[in-house]
C-alpha cells in the first residue's frame, strides 16, 4: 500500500496489516508537498489514527510526526 492507493480507497475501506506497515512507511518517506492538497486532511487522519492505536513502528514515528505536524500547521 502507498499513498497513491491509499487516497483511491472508498472512504469507508478496510486496511491489512500488511497494507498499514506498508502505508506508514511510505507516508514515512513523503514530503508535505507530495500530498494532494484535498488529501491532507485525510492522511492527518489516517496518521493520528496509526499513532494513537500503536500502528507504527518505532523508527518510523518522528517522520510521521514531523508529517503530522506539516499537514496541521498547512490547514
Amino acid at each position: 500500500m502507498n499513498l497513491n492507493k491509499y487516497i483511491s480507497l472508498d472512504e469507508e475501506h478496510k486496511l491489512s496489516p500488511d497494507d498499514v506497515q506498508a502505508l506508514n512507511a511510505d507516508l514515512s518517506a513523503r514530503a508535505l508537498s507530495e500530498i494532494p492538497e484535498e488529501c491532507k486532511p485525510r492522511v492527518a487522519e489516517y496518521i493520528m489514527a496509526a499513532l494513537k492505536w500503536g500502528t507504527v513502528e518505532p523508527q518510523l514515528i518522528p517522520s510521521l510526526e514531523r508529517l503530522l505536524q506539516d499537514l496541521q500547521q498547512d490547514s
